[in-house]
């Protein structure tokens, strides 16, 4: 089982740099934030990075859920779901800070304000790199490794004699 990757930064790369992987059965392992808002009264844009004004944290909008009011009426309230999340708290997996003013590239200085705190979802798995096989250019878990290449690799490995068949897979 894997166990909590070290602190080691805020994004998927530099997990793969401390020596950790994701499986490509098992899903890509992404960061995603999670932010609910209110007092909203700009409608935020797909695809524009959101600021927060004391935090610093940031993340780029993938989805927006409207859940009441209107932007017009200055009361929209909802949820922002984030990629590229960057500047959370590592310990708790937290972002921004209650009612703190949201600034948007394309909405502008305070379109929103938080309502709570916002959190860091990792969807996916990551594995110790030494828990891991490298097979034709792709990571895979070792379950999934020996269920989707067992026969291949032990087939193909036959043929090579010496040092060139030794593997990390035993």
């Amino acid at each position: 089982m894997p166990t909590r990757p070290p602190d080691s930064g805020n994004s998927f790369n530099e997990y793969e740099n401390a020596g950790w992987r994701s499986c490509i059965v098992c899903g890509t392992a992404e960061f995603k934030g999670i932010v609910y808002f209110d007092s909203g009264s700009v409608s935020p844009t797909v695809g524009e990075t959101v600021t927060g004004a004391t935090s610093g944290d940031t993340g780029v909008i993938e989805a927006v859920y409207l859940r009441s009011g209107t932007y017009a009426g200055g009361d929209a309230a909802g949820c922002l779901e984030l990629t590229s999340a960057t500047g959370y708290e590592r310990e708790n997996w937290t972002m921004f800070q209650d009612n703190e003013a949201l600034n948007g590239s394309t909405s502008g200085d305070d379109f929103s304000t938080v309502n709570g705190i916002g959190s860091v979802v990792v969807n996916g798995v990551l594995y110790p790199q030494k828990d891991m096989i490298e097979y034709q250019g792709k990571w895979y878990c070792r379950p999934h490794f020996e269920w989707r290449f067992g026969h291949e690799w032990k087939t193909e490995d036959i043929h090579k004699t010496g040092e060139e068949s030794k593997r990390s897979y035993d």
